[in-house]
């Protein structure tokens, strides 16, 4: 590998951040469907958004027709903790994440920089987790093709 960007993730989620699937995942295994769908949509989808979707909690109503990936994943996020393989990646990385980003905020990112030999941080002024979308021209000045 000759390079690696690490973008909207960490070696382990925060402790704030925690509190979130935590929250998704008793939803899920009490069967609270429309609000497990609401409360994600709150915490991942832009403000003006929201008001859009609540046109669609009828839909959301309906349960998975499997509903153990979201059980799984919920469940595996809140368990995993890569710290001991940060020391490990040798490729020169570009951690990029968000100032406001509540799952993996800026202190956990310059933990992870500092544990990773080769690691420079991008922190996006503002930025909450997964909104990279809405940054494209300040991260493209990052890459060089």
């Amino acid at each position: 590998m000759e390079r690696l960007v690490i973008a909207s993730a960490a070696h382990r989620i925060s402790a704030a951040g925690r509190k979130i699937p935590e929250r998704w995942l008793a939803l899920a295994e009490e069967g609270h469907w429309a609000e497990f769908y609401l409360d994600i949509m709150k915490v991942t989808v832009q403000e003006y958004h929201h008001t859009f979707y609540q046109f669609l909690l009828p839909l959301m109503q309906m349960r998975p027709r499997d509903p153990t990936d979201f059980l799984i994943s919920l469940r595996a996020s809140l368990a995993h903790d890569g710290t001991d393989a940060l020391g490990r990646i040798r490729a020169p990385t570009l951690v990029i994440g968000g100032s406001a980003d509540v799952f993996f905020p800026p202190d956990l990112l310059r933990e992870m920089v500092r544990a990773i030999p080769r690691a420079s941080p991008h922190l996006i002024n503002g930025a909450q987790h997964g909104r990279s979308e809405e940054h494209t021209s300040e991260l493209q000045s990052q890459f060089r093709i």
